[in-house]
Formats: C-alpha cells, structure tokens, sequence
C-alpha cells in the first residue's frame, strides 16, 4: 500500500473503532485503498465479502440496489420492524 492507501485503511480499522460496512463511504474506502494489483484486489474483495450479511425481510423489502457484488443493497433501514412502524409507514 501507498501512504495515503495505508492511512485510509489505518483510519478505517483503527481511528474510526471499526468498518461500518453499511456505510457507502466506508466501502468505497476499502476500495481505494485495495486496489491495483490483482493482489491488492483479491485483499479488496476479501475484506468486502466478510462485510457482508444476511438482510431481514424488513431490511430487503426497503433497501435499494440488487444485493450483488456489482450493485450491492444500501439499507434505507437497518434493524426490525414493530407493529407501530408499520402502521405509521401506511399511514405516510
């Protein structure tokens, strides 16, 4: 890794208290700092991949994107739903 790669990785795992993989700065941070060589890119696709997890049905039915690699699901909510949310979503 460069210097600026190194910093945004560093700044990532050990600043930050964590990688929020939920976040689409964060990704896209992973990305740029693995990326190059088909090393690099193997390291990249690694990191992302062990981000990754299973979404509730609540989480699927209001996220955005596919779930792919290529187009990944952006949560618009992450958590459960009560029986109050989903009131109050008809309702809006």
């Amino acid at each position: 890794l460069n210097v600026g790669q190194a910093r945004i990785w560093f700044d990532a795992l050990f600043d930050g208290g964590g990688l929020n993989a939920a976040d689409a700065g964060q990704r896209a941070g992973v990305a740029e700092a693995w990326k190059g060589t088909a090393a690099k890119v193997a390291v990249r696709d690694f990191v992302l991949g062990v981000c990754k997890r299973a979404a509730t049905k609540a989480e699927k039915a209001l996220a955005t994107g596919t779930g792919s690699d290529a187009v990944p699901a952006a949560l618009g909510f992450e958590g459960t739903l009560s029986s109050d949310d989903i009131s109050a979503a008809m309702r809006s």
